[in-house]
């Protein structure tokens, strides 16, 4: 959960290739939940692919999942970073059925080419992730409580399935500076938004 520098809008960051609306998916007590979020402002183009989404049902700043998966469902954000080359970095998507993933910095500033066009303000991680993952954060840290960015891009075959080995397994994430940066948003903490 971020909240607007200028304002009191709360909200959260997300993927800006996933257009002016979008919805929040979570997991409070076991059965998937949804809200429709509104879009407030975002770019997805040579600027970078990052958006800031509010919703008039939010709820506590919490991760969807915690680290390792078989922890409870919920963690507080305990800071924010950008990635750091080399450490182990978790994606959640429910493009993957809600599931979670992770794997090892590879490069901490990159970027990636979609329709032509060069993404930047990313970070790629030895990972993977399906179609609707998008949006989903990126943690690190003790029981997964730094926020370091959020999925926006891997690597698939020809045919559209993500590559889960191997070399080519690949996901993009934007950094969290980047985002922040560009949205104007500084990210809640403890469960706290000031």
């Amino acid at each position: 959960m971020v909240k607007r520098n200028s304002g009191p809008e709360l909200g959260v960051l997300s993927a800006g290739h996933c257009g002016t609306t979008s919805k929040l998916y979570y997991n409070p007590t076991g059965a998937h939940s949804s809200y429709t979020l509104d879009y407030y402002s975002g770019t997805y183009g040579y600027e970078g692919d990052y958006a800031f989404y509010r919703s008039p049902n939010m709820m506590d700043p919490w991760f969807q999942k915690s680290w390792p998966s078989s922890g409870p469902v919920g963690v507080a954000v305990t800071s924010s970073r950008n990635p750091v080359l080399n450490e182990t970095v978790c994606r959640f998507g429910m493009g993957s059925l809600a599931s979670l993933d992770y794997g090892a910095v590879q490069t901490v500033v990159s970027s990636f080419v979609s329709n032509g066009v060069t993404i930047p303000g990313v970070s790629q991680i030895k990972s993977w992730a399906q179609h609707k993952d998008s949006g989903g954060p990126a943690y690190t840290g003790p029981n997964g409580s730094i926020a370091v960015g959020i999925n926006v891009a891997a690597n698939f075959d020809n045919v559209g399935n993500p590559v889960t080995t191997g070399n080519g397994e690949r996901l993009w994430v934007t950094r969290i500076s980047y985002a922040l940066i560009g949205t104007g948003t500084h990210v809640c903490l403890n469960v706290s938004c000031s």
